[in-house]
């Protein structure tokens, strides 16, 4: 297999190249997720994803090939190596090519430096092949095994390689049911970034520079910290199946890289979906807190609200500017709907069209990222006033996070209803988009209602007996 694949440019003294080499399986699991308990140790990379919007479910465990990106430039060196990536991957199926090739995501900004706190190891921005990845798509399900190939490797060696890894693969085990304790629902927060005062004089300080017209609009974010209780630790693992079952519209991501903790979330918005030169987004901004049995009253008051409307009209048209150069014939981007969610209900509007010539995934998500929905209006001048006074490193909360196939194509979602897992300790995020009319009280409200998404998800496990968290 291994000469028939790598052919005599990759082999012998006289190759002069890598290569990457991926074989195609046909396996008979059900749910990739439920290899997730059982498919990577703690120091391991792992990437799982659900995302309904088009049937797809798959975990990647492992790393074959990897990069970091830092400053200025990193979208742009992000699709180099992904170009590079595609240009030596070698399959002996052509199926690979519906498959995620390279994974991962993106800070929310330049770190100018080591990130502290949660975010302690994590880069501006970081994809990788994983070694083994596991999807279900379309009532089928496939495994694929990858790796790189130094030039002049032997076939033979090539060939133990690859076999290790597929008797790896055979060796993860579904796991029907998580072992965890409870979610924690009732568990208070250790830190929440001294409440709502501290809050309400960072709205009031952003509603001044907006109503001065400094800024058009402005996305605050706030923290809340969760401790476990003693002999507990968060489970990253188990947090990502409840919120797949809890957020079934949603799409839902743990991201398992090189720095500290797991990133973990259920995020109704997507940045960008690529496929055969057709590119899709959405403008989501307004919400109001989804009720049981108050559902149409929440709807029309979404649709009713000035407010919200303001709101979402500044993400909508900023988006429609983004991608007028970039997109032909931009389809879509009318009067909002109301997309509801398992807790909160938010303003829509979708947009899409044919990439013109040369653009690529990543050079969309750089056009894009970050929308008003998660920075402001005008965009360098929110961001530096986020900078001065939102108080807190986001890391990649409200940032790209997705996957890359070997053609191009693929999906980056915005990293929202998410947060940090690392051991006893869970950093969650949630922002509120503040124009003229915004009132600190409402948005403290709507900030609970995304939070929420969170705190009911979150799963801890006990330790073994003597260890602490």
């Amino acid at each position: 297999m291994a000469e028939e694949l790598l052919g005599d440019r990759f082999l012998g003294d006289g190759a002069d190249a890598s290569a990457i080499v991926r074989v195609v399986l046909e396996l008979s699991h059900e749910d990739p997720f439920a290899l997730l308990a059982s498919g990577a140790d703690g120091e391991e990379r792992v990437f799982a994803w659900n995302d309904p919007a088009d049937g797809r479910c798959f975990v990647g465990v492992g790393c074959a090939d990897k990069e970091s990106f830092e400053g200025a430039g990193r979208f742009e060196r992000a699709a180099e190596v992904c170009r590079a990536w595609s240009n030596s991957l070698l399959s002996a199926d052509q199926e690979w090519t519906g498959l995620p090739l390279a994974v991962g995501g993106f800070a929310f900004g330049e770190s100018g430096g080591a990130r502290e706190g949660a975010w302690r190891g994590w880069s501006d921005g970081e994809l990788w092949i994983p070694e083994l990845l596991v999807q279900r798509k379309g009532g089928r399900t496939q495994a694929a095994v990858t790796l790189v190939v130094p030039a002049g490797e032997s076939p033979a060696r090539v060939e133990q390689r690859m076999q290790a890894a597929v008797e790896r693969l055979s060796e993860l085990e579904p796991v029907a049911t998580l072992d965890v304790a409870c979610v924690v629902g009732e568990q208070e927060p250790l830190d929440e970034k001294e409440g709502f005062s501290h809050w309400q004089v960072a709205v009031e300080r952003a509603v001044e520079k907006v109503s001065d017209q400094s800024l058009q609009k402005v996305v605050l974010a706030r923290t809340v910290r969760w401790q476990a209780k003693d002999a507990e630790v968060f489970d990253a693992v188990g947090t990502a199946f409840a919120m797949r079952e809890a957020q079934e519209d949603c799409t839902v991501f743990l991201v398992r890289g090189s720095g500290q903790g797991d990133f973990v979330g259920a995020t109704p918005e997507e940045l960008v979906r690529l496929s055969g030169g057709w590119a899709h987004t959405a403008a989501l901004a307004g919400t109001r807190r989804r009720v049981a049995g108050e559902e149409s009253s929440g709807i029309q008051e979404l649709l009713d609200s000035p407010k919200d409307r303001l709101e979402h009209r500044l993400v909508a048209d900023t988006i429609r500017e983004a991608l007028s150069p970039v997109l032909e014939g931009i389809q879509g981007g009318g009067a909002p709907s109301v997309a509801s969610y398992a807790d909160v209900h938010h303003l829509r509007a979708d947009f899409s069209g044919m990439v013109s010539d040369g653009v690529g995934l990543l050079h969309l998500v750089k056009t894009l990222h970050p929308t008003p929905a998660v920075g402001g209006l005008p965009k360098t001048e929110a961001l530096n006033w986020l900078q001065e006074n939102e108080g807190l490193d986001r890391g990649w909360y409200s940032s790209p996070v997705g996957w890359i196939d070997g053609r191009g194509d693929g999906v980056f979602v915005v990293g929202i209803r998410s947060a940090n897992i690392s051991q006893g300790t869970a950093t969650a995020y949630a922002g509120c988009g503040l124009v003229r009319q915004s009132d600190a009280r409402n948005e403290w409200d709507e900030s609970l209602a995304k939070l929420s998404t969170i705190r009911r998800s979150l799963v801890r496990k006990s330790l073994p007996t003597g260890e602490k968290s």
